[in-house]
């Protein structure tokens, strides 16, 4: 008989949207297949679980070591803290008869806290912002070896100095003034609309803060519209139309502005529990405005606006790239989602370009401004841990994987899950001065240090970020995170260099924001253009009330800007320039 014909062959399975990355792979193994032994760099990332930090690292070696005495089991009480007025920048200070001598006090060496690698204005700047500092030290110390150079030590004195000590190596003590009896005016600052009076007794100033809940970030871009579509299109933001309902007067004054608002949503209570750093986050929802002078003022190629900056920094970012990083990422605004892969996905499939760090993922918004999504767990990309120590440079030549080496590929038809929805995290910002950002955010807007958090992760995730290769300093408010970031080793340079660096921005907005204080925001328009465009890089915290945060800045003689509104305008606000030159709106809830 004849054989009965054969069965037709099953049509093959259709292929997954996207596929996830095998377990085992990761940059780690990756780098150790493909990375050549002459690169230093890679290879250190490969080890960085076992070796010591690279010979780069910023921390010297105890060159000239000092008895300093232990501190008391009870700290000294400190008088209450006050600051000189702002608008001379330089300290307020005497120098002591022996200029080369160390500092003491009447117990000894004294008091203090070290921080290395500082110059000499950055020390007095950090001395200046700190509540509880008196006096600083700064010294030098030869470098030795074929490097050459020199270290410097920063020394920040808690208890009074009453006199120096000769020293073999270059060294100056200078203490601050004691507060005058009768303070000098503030100029133009003194007038404030709805403030009948300046003096304020002390017992406003000490009264608590109340607790500051995070509401907006505000970014200056030369391209509001395209970056509020990336956010509608890649991470299910929903676009405001409507002036009315911003939360921020960011729009007056001749600008040009985008809005968007994320959804409300929560955590599951089975991820809080895995993760700690999650569970107080806001369930609210939350804006992200992107803002645009109308009109650039005149010599613009000579004067360093906002927008100006963001093209610069746009021009350092190499997001295509993933072992680099530059110090101006550390500018960006997290976002919490526990489902990393549905929102990757679509930049998967559209081709744009991220890095990965832990279970994080950062992006280009345009133009210029990094945003961080973390998840869970993030399985369509490989990822490695911070590399601190990993130097970077204008010029720097990484090798790049081969396409799909690292992450998944998405078919351009492939059914895409839907956007979940991200809850505002953290705000990091790159400085120079940590520590002095750290202590005025705590004693002008409140909140709490996360000392312990870093130290857990530091041996894990951050390695060599407490002052090795970088120092991170953070603070939680209500809802919200703080991140403060000092990169000794990345670029913040595009390459044919540029006048934009960490360093020279934020001494700029520090002394604006120093000459101008007081004034409402929108005569700051008008006398400083330039210095107007940055207003609009904030963050917007919801207070009970504006008074206790007021009396403090008054007490402390420290810069703020009033918006005065008009009368259908019930919220006030206060413009708090931090130690960064960042600002932070206050709005009083109604």
């Amino acid at each position: 008989a004849p054989a009965a014909p054969a069965a037709p062959a099953a049509p093959p399975p259709p292929p997954p949207p996207f596929s996830p990355l095998p377990p085992a792979q990761t940059w780690s193994e990756y780098l150790r297949r493909w990375s050549p032994a002459s690169y230093s760099s890679l290879g250190s990332l490969v080890r960085w679980k076992t070796s010591p930090p690279p010979p780069h690292s910023p921390l010297p070696p105890p060159l000239a070591p000092r008895r300093a005495s232990p501190p008391p089991s009870t700290p000294p009480p400190r008088a209450p803290p006050t600051l000189p007025s702002p608008a001379p920048l330089a300290l307020t200070r005497r120098i002591f008869a022996s200029p080369s001598g160390m500092c003491r006090t009447r117990e000894g060496d004294g008091v203090y806290s070290e921080i290395w690698e500082l110059s000499q204005s950055q020390c007095e700047a950090r001395c200046v912002v700190d509540g509880g500092c008196v006096a600083y030290e700064h010294s030098t110390f030869p470098r030795g070896g074929a490097r050459g150079g020199a270290y410097t030590r920063c020394e920040l004195h808690t208890v009074p100095v009453t006199h120096t000590v000769p020293a073999s190596f270059p060294v100056v003590c200078r203490v601050l003034q004691p507060a005058s009896a009768n303070p000098p005016s503030r100029g133009r600052g003194s007038k404030r609309p709805g403030s009948q009076t300046r003096q304020r007794g002390a017992e406003s100033s000490s009264l608590p803060l109340p607790a500051a809940r995070y509401a907006f970030s505000s970014f200056v871009t030369p391209t509001p519209r395209l970056a509020a579509a990336f956010l509608v299109d890649y991470l299910g933001a929903t676009l405001l139309e409507d002036p009315r309902t911003f939360q921020t007067r960011a729009a007056a004054h001749g600008r040009l502005v985008a809005a968007v608002r994320f959804r409300p949503g929560s955590t599951s209570q089975a991820t809080q529990a895995l993760r700690a750093d999650v569970r107080h986050l806001n369930e609210g929802p939350h804006d992200v405005y992107f803002v645009r002078s109308d009109e650039p003022p005149a010599s613009e190629g000579s004067l360093l606006t906002a927008e100006r900056l963001a093209d610069e920094m746009s021009k350092v970012h190499r997001f295509g790239v993933q072992e680099t990083w530059d110090w101006w990422q550390d500018w960006h605004l997290a976002l919490w989602t526990e489902n990393l892969d549905a929102v990757l996905v679509r930049l998967l499939r559209d081709g744009v370009p991220f890095v990965t760090r832990g279970t994080s993922a950062y992006v280009e918004i345009p133009r210029g401004i990094t945003f961080q999504l973390q998840g869970l767990n993030m399985s369509l990309a490989a990822t490695e841990p911070f590399n601190f120590c990993r130097a970077t440079t204008p010029t720097s030549r990484l090798p790049t994987p081969p396409p799909g080496a690292w992450r998944s590929a998405v078919r351009p038809d492939a059914p895409l899950p839907p956007i979940p929805h991200l809850q505002a995290k953290h705000l990091a910002l790159p400085t120079d001065t940590p520590e002095a950002a750290l202590q005025h955010l705590q004693r002008f807007i409140g909140g709490e240090g996360l000392g312990d958090v870093l130290a857990f992760l530091q041996p894990r995730s951050h390695r060599f970020s407490n002052g090795e290769c970088a120092m991170l300093k953070w603070q939680r408010l209500a809802d919200f995170d703080l991140h403060f970031v000092h990169q000794f080793s990345k670029t913040d340079q595009p390459s044919g260099g540029s006048t934009a660096s960490v360093r020279d921005v934020q001494r700029r907005l520090v002394a604006g924001h120093a000459k101008h204080a007081g004034e409402d925001v929108g005569q700051v328009a008008l006398a400083d253009p330039a210095l107007s465009t940055f207003l609009g890089n904030g963050l917007g915290l919801r207070v009970s009330s504006l008074e206790p945060f007021r009396a403090r800045l008054d007490a402390a003689r420290a810069p703020y800007y009033v918006h005065s509104g008009d009368s259908s305008q019930t919220r006030r606000s206060l413009y708090v320039p931090l130690a960064t030159g960042f600002i932070v709106e206050l709005q009083e809830e109604k």
